[in-house]
């Protein structure tokens, strides 16, 4: 039956106990280490108070309800709608953060889980929608998430990680509503039940570890994109890595989820080693190790190139080509320039065009709207490494093509997630300010080393302006007519879809980007301090 709204909330809420309804998760014990350093084998009764929601009484418990209808927290959007809403938290987000099934959102379904879903659902959608906004039902999670309404804790983090989703500001603004905050949210009650230790065999084990591990792998993708420290230390946890044993169906989506927290794990640790500075030769040899391990293990339905039998690029899919962009931006960052007047790496000038063609044919296919805010901090990576090339004719044309591909993301990405922004008037500025400089005759690199073209023996030319110029590398065999060949494409730019950004001219005459005039910090900033940090005569 279609309904716009649900049963009173005490009708639809509360079992014979007075409790929300099971959602399939028994309710977690909580988790008390302090047995383990201060008990040895002592028993630590640690249940002595009286459970402080007994002690709530129902007066409060009316007023809470009262509360979350205000906040509409128990209406739902029209069947049709809600199943649209579930397609697309399926098809766009579960694939990054495998912790619900459409099981979970049958029979009776948790309000919470439900109002995550559907807040989820809305932000990666196609159209807008005439039910209510994707900040009304973000509220409406809120609302229940910190009202202690769910009962179960595992559905509360899993809802958690869910409203992640909705990230409404950049990482330059402090807000209670960004993915940061929920995330230390979720990782501060994986912690109280134990979630950070391996589980014990039972019906939620494999639940609970893709949950710890998509928290993980959250914490991860912000810390990298903003340079900040990371919430969870793994030498205080004891979970087993993730693998397709966790999986009830061990499918392409289980593959991908176990390479998206390997690939990301990566990222993090390199972002700490340069954040505190202490990349050193050793652990930088140590991280290109486990790229090429990386990358060579990915399973056949992971790969972005087919190699039998005729190697050429395999058919289109959405997640494969976001897999890989978090390798390429490694890549970009153990050979970034760190000040305008570096010289560009041939490596990290084929990972930042590899990039630049991976998001071509997501403008393409029209498909920008499909991805997650952190997008937006590898373009940033990206963009860096073409600005350079502004010195070298034989390199800036094509890298003046690749510059307004990323900047033409930017300006889609925006649309949906603000912390674009920044990342889109810095570039647009350095752009602005480079054409006034000279250029040199020559591009002063030897060829790459076949130490180094190994990293891109998993790619080919389609994706890459640079592919001949840059690595030297022979090009593949001609595509079969038969396989599917890459789009032809062309991107414009239009001024007017640029923010004008102001520039200053520097003591010795160049045109600099004037940082402050537009009040951002970026995400990935923490890379490029010797570029923002310029001062204004």
């Amino acid at each position: 039956m279609e309904v716009h709204q649900s049963e009173p909330p005490q009708a639809l809420s509360m079992g014979k106990s007075g409790s929300p309804p099971s959602t399939g998760c028994e309710e977690c014990t909580t988790y008390l280490g302090r047995s383990e350093y201060l008990g040895g084998n002592i028993r630590i009764d640690e249940d002595l108070a009286k459970n402080y929601e007994d002690q709530r009484g129902a007066a409060t418990a009316t007023q809470d309800l009262r509360i979350l209808e205000l906040y509409k927290a128990f209406d739902m959007p029209p069947r049709l709608l809600r199943n649209s809403l579930i397609d697309n938290l399926m098809k766009n987000c579960i694939p990054w953060m495998p912790i619900v099934d459409r099981a979970d959102f049958e029979g009776e379904p948790s309000p919470l889980l439900l109002q995550a879903a559907f807040l989820a659902g809305s932000r990666l959608g196609s159209a807008p929608l005439a039910y209510a906004s994707c900040e009304e039902l973000y509220q409406r999670a809120k609302a229940l998430a910190l009202s202690g309404y769910e009962k179960d804790t595992l559905t509360v983090i899993r809802a958690i990680c869910l409203m992640q989703w909705f990230n409404p500001t950049g990482p330059e603004h402090i807000s209670l509503d960004k993915s940061s905050f929920w995330l230390r949210i979720g990782v501060g009650l994986a912690y109280e039940i134990g979630l950070h230790r391996e589980p014990s065999p039972g019906k939620d084990a494999s639940l609970r570890r893709r949950l710890w591990w998509s928290l993980f792998t959250r914490d991860c993708v912000i810390s990298a994109g903003q340079g900040r420290p990371r919430t969870i230390n793994m030498q205080d946890c004891c979970v087993r890595p993730i693998s397709l044993d966790d999986f009830p169906v061990k499918d392409k989506n289980a593959h991908l989820f176990i390479a998206y927290v390997q690939i990301y794990a990566i990222l993090a640790d390199l972002t700490e080693c340069c954040v505190r500075k202490s990349l050193s030769p050793a652990k930088k040899v140590g991280i290109e190790a486990e790229l090429k391990r990386w990358v060579k293990e990915l399973p056949p339905c992971l790969q972005m190139y087919r190699q039998h039998p005729l190697r050429c690029p395999a058919p289109y899919d959405l997640e494969v080509r976001q897999l890989h962009i978090p390798y390429l931006t490694i890549l970009t960052i153990l050979n970034r320039p760190t000040t305008p007047a570096s010289v560009p790496l041939q490596v990290a000038l084929l990972s930042s065009s590899l990039v630049a063609g991976i998001f071509e044919d997501f403008l393409a296919r029209d498909d920008i709207r499909y991805l997650g805010p952190t997008f937006t901090f590898h373009i940033f990576v990206a963009s860096f490494p073409q600005l350079l090339c502004h010195k070298y004719p034989v390199l800036w044309q094509s890298a003046e093509q690749e510059l307004k591909i990323m900047q033409l993301a930017l300006h889609e990405l925006r649309k949906t997630w603000p912390s674009a922004i920044g990342p889109q008037k810095i570039i647009q500025s350095f752009i602005d300010a480079v054409v006034h400089e000279p250029s040199s005759a020559a591009y002063p690199h030897p060829p790459m080393t076949a130490d180094q073209t190994a990293f891109f023996e998993a790619f080919g030319p389609e994706f890459c302006r640079k592919w001949d110029l840059v690595s030297k590398a022979s090009p593949p065999p001609a595509l079969d007519p038969a396989m599917e060949p890459m789009a032809e494409r062309s991107v414009e730019m239009t001024v007017e879809s640029m923010s004008p950004v102001p520039c200053l001219p520097d003591q010795g005459g160049r045109m600099v980007a004037d940082s402050e005039a537009f009040d951002v910090d970026p995400a990935g900033n923490w890379l490029y301090q010797d570029w923002l940090e310029l001062e204004a005569p």
